[in-house]
């Protein structure tokens, strides 16, 4: 008995690490990690609401109004791409980031007008380029810079949340080129795309039509400095689900345009989100500990049922307001797994420690 008392506080706290390694680790894996994400994803829907419109970015939208009756919507006019990097460029913008495909010619006179506006323009431009260029492609990539369409969108779910820099054949996405045409691109690991709202529930980017652009000319001259995204905004093409697909008053599919905005603006180097493990790691003991203690107890099964599932009520609970004041984004799922676990593991040892208590009697 002695000795069994002098083990005790090790096996605690053993059992106590033990569940929390393994708790943070199946949280990771399915289908525990898709249950956490659609987790992550409603808190970021519904509490990440502190953003701001950020002044350095700016979407110029193609919409079906913008290109009216006469133009064509795929491949989208020429012509009418000419005129508006023409007067974006004239505004000596940052960058210019063309988040349209170009893979195949259209009426000649439209590319020809596209391509003068290509040589007499300034300031960096980068488009995105097919895998497989034609002809005509290849020819505007002699005078441009080319970046991959790729969005690094889950295998689970199809849901964007992860920014990768490069494709799988190596070249950079669109917002990356953005900042290595302007020469200052910091090489940065893959990280998570924060997304957020204002506190009105808009997106944090400043977005002006294109039709409406091309009829205010002065309009222009408020770009200047800004790094530009050129995108369609259309309801039935490149839409792409987002954790922010919960939100109230948006679509649950943002324009591919959105985001590379929001994964311009992380590049920049606004929005790093905080590191979350310790938190994790610390909710996730607290967990074990009250499981273990549980498991140990001798209250009625009822009554220890309650008081898991008020725990977890409160651990969740915190672990939600902690995203909404400090955006950290701690593992709900690892909280429940550990105090389960942490339960059946207390129940057992207790069971044990009984049973070795008889043999010592007998």
């Amino acid at each position: 008995n002695s000795l069994l008392k002098l083990m005790q506080p090790a096996y605690f706290l053993f059992i106590t690490i033990l569940v929390v390694a393994a708790s943070l680790v199946l949280s990771n894996q399915l289908p525990f990690a898709r249950i956490e994400a659609t987790l992550a994803d409603v808190r970021i829907s519904q509490l990440a609401r502190s953003e701001v419109v950020d002044p350095s970015i700016v979407i110029v939208a193609i919409t079906e109004e913008s290109l009216g009756n006469n133009l064509t919507l795929s491949p989208i006019d020429r012509r009418f791409l000419a005129r508006l990097i023409t007067a974006i460029g004239s505004a000596a913008p940052a960058s210019i980031g063309l988040d349209i495909l170009f893979d195949r010619p259209t009426q000649p006179a439209s590319d020809h007008d596209f391509g003068e506006a290509l040589g007499l323009l300034l300031v960096p431009l980068v488009m995105i380029g097919s895998p497989r260029p034609a002809a005509f492609e290849r020819a505007i990539r002699a005078a441009r810079r080319v970046a991959s369409p790729a969005l690094n969108a889950d295998g689970d779910d199809a849901v964007v949340r992860n920014f990768t820099e490069r494709d799988r054949a190596g070249s950079l996405v669109l917002a990356a080129s953005m900042i290595e045409a302007t020469g200052h691109l910091d090489t940065k690991s893959d990280f998570e795309i924060r997304f957020g709202l204002t506190p009105n529930g808009d997106l944090p980017f400043r977005i002006i039509p294109a039709h409406y652009l091309l009829a205010n000319p002065s309009l222009a001259a408020t770009l200047k400095g800004q790094h530009i995204l050129v995108g369609g905004i259309f309801n039935d093409n490149d839409r792409h689900l987002t954790p922010l697909r919960f939100a109230e008053g948006l679509p649950d599919r943002l324009p591919g345009v959105v985001v590379h905005a929001f994964q311009l603006r992380q590049l920049l180097g606004k929005t790093d989100r905080p590191s979350s493990l310790l938190w994790s790691a610390l909710l996730t003991a607290l967990s074990a500990i009250i499981g273990l203690v549980l498991g140990r107890s001798t209250l009625p099964l009822m009554i220890r049922s309650m008081v898991l599932l008020c725990s977890f009520a409160v651990l969740g609970l915190f672990g939600v307001a902690l995203f909404a004041v400090a955006h950290v984004m701690v593992s709900l799922v690892a909280i429940g797994i550990a105090l389960v676990t942490a339960t059946l593991a207390g129940f057992a040892l207790e069971g044990t420690h009984r049973r070795a208590q008889i043999r010592s009697v007998r």
